[in-house]
């Protein structure tokens, strides 16, 4: 739940989602993110660390924005120690070019059509 910015709405339980949402039945306030097509989304082909980071650092409790989940999906705690230390989106992107480099090479020899890049 972030400050009022404009955006307002009510968790509910959603069969498939959450029976039991966190805040639910209770006006919660976020980012509207609804003018953005999917195509922004898909286009991108990124997370879109800003709005992260962004979050992050305006969620009113800290201690509660990160959870064993989150790191289950970013695949380790290193993104969410990235954002608590402040990094920037370019210096998190950074950090993961030796791993990308890496992996690019690995994969060149398993490739049955020229590469994209």
């Amino acid at each position: 739940n972030f400050p009022d910015k404009g955006f307002r709405y009510i968790p509910v339980e959603k069969r498939g989602a959450s029976l039991n949402p966190p805040y639910k039945g209770k006006p919660v306030y976020g980012i509207d993110l609804r003018d953005y097509s999917v195509n922004y989304f898909l286009d991108r082909r990124e997370i879109i660390l800003d709005w992260l980071i962004y979050s992050y650092n305006n969620y009113p409790e800290k201690d509660k924005f990160f959870n064993n989940f989150f790191n289950l999906l970013a695949g380790t705690s290193v993104l969410r120690q990235q954002i608590e230390n402040g990094l920037t989106p370019s210096e998190i992107r950074a950090t993961w070019q030796p791993a990308l480099e890496q992996f690019k090479l690995l994969r060149k020899k398993y490739l049955l059509y020229p590469d994209f890049e």
